[in-house]
């Protein structure tokens, strides 16, 4: 498998989804914990969504960049059509903001212009944690895990059509949720995860997931 890009070891992925052509896309930020091993190669000056493709003749993975605006970026998921990736940039700086993204994907496997959907807010304890996981359902709503106890309306599930209005919210029982996705019977149930460990199961929540 290709793991270096430019020379430099691919960061810390954190999210991927598969596309109808079975390319593997991933968002890499950065990490305060380093990988193991000795720590040979330097890491990369940016944080992006990257792609693996497979070179069949060869039968070798290759490394490319497919977002160069992006800040940290988390959580990943395509829309039921696969024609729009959402990505959830999450910068921990204090200074940039946090926001769920679209990207079209374009004839030729590119990425289009972000349009931003959502921004985090920021209150008087900072700014709130943005989104790591996200899933798709059915109809095309975006459901993210964000939010945390430090500030804000704490750790949450949000719900977002797909032109970003914010459609529902329900707190999380734990402190950081990380991850969530559609599953069990029908694809009904959601799953969610958190940073702490907790795996929750969500039942009759109305919406179903994707088959791919």
């Amino acid at each position: 498998m290709g793991l270096h890009l430019d020379g430099a070891r691919h960061n810390n992925p954190h999210d991927l989804a598969v596309d109808g052509k079975g390319r593997v896309w991933f968002s890499d930020p950065y990490s305060a914990l380093p990988l193991r091993g000795p720590q040979i190669y330097p890491p990369l000056d940016h944080c992006s969504i990257l792609r693996l493709d497979i070179d069949k003749p060869v039968g070798e993975w290759d490394v490319r960049r497919m977002t160069d605006d992006t800040l940290e970026p988390r959580g990943l998921a395509f829309s039921p059509d696969a024609a729009t990736l959402y990505v959830t940039d999450s910068p921990a700086a204090p200074t940039d903001s946090c926001q769920l993204r679209a990207y079209l994907v374009k004839d030729d496997g590119g990425l289009g212009p972000a349009v931003t959907l959502h921004t985090f807010s920021t209150d008087y304890r900072g700014k709130h944690r943005g989104g790591a996981g996200m899933c798709v359902d059915s109809d095309g709503n975006i459901i993210v895990t964000a939010g945390g106890v430090a500030c804000g309306p704490g750790p949450m599930i949000y719900v977002f059509a797909p032109s970003g209005q914010p459609l529902e919210s329900h707190p999380v029982p734990a402190d950081a949720p990380t991850n969530c996705t559609c599953g069990g019977k029908d694809l009904a149930t959601l799953f969610v995860t958190t940073a702490d460990g907790n795996l929750f199961q969500v039942k009759n929540t109305r919406r179903k997931g994707v088959a791919r």
